[in-house]
């Protein structure tokens, strides 16, 4: 199915679920945690986020009819911190 043409969805109104990791500095602390984390569900369109501290990656998952990773990229980067690398699944 080609979900890049929304007139080939079963159901144009559903959302269009992506989730995508990526690796964030600073990390370690509960508090740059707890900000990433507030500052990535703000965003509209992302629907969970998980911050894993060990690994420094955050899994963030999102509709794609209302944000896409750019936005999610730049919205760490106005909060403060510093996407490192994007992480293949």
């Amino acid at each position: 199915m080609d979900i890049t043409n929304l007139a080939n969805l079963p159901n144009p109104e559903a959302a269009i679920l992506e989730t995508k990791n990526i690796g964030i500095e600073g990390t370690t602390r509960a508090e740059s945690v707890r900000a990433i984390v507030g500052a990535l569900r703000a965003k509209p369109g992302v629907k969970e986020v998980r911050v894993d501290v060990e690994s420094g990656i955050a899994s963030v998952t999102f509709d794609t009819r209302e944000t896409n990773f750019p936005e999610i990229h730049d919205t760490l980067l106005t909060s403060g911190y510093r996407p490192t690398r994007t992480v293949r699944e």
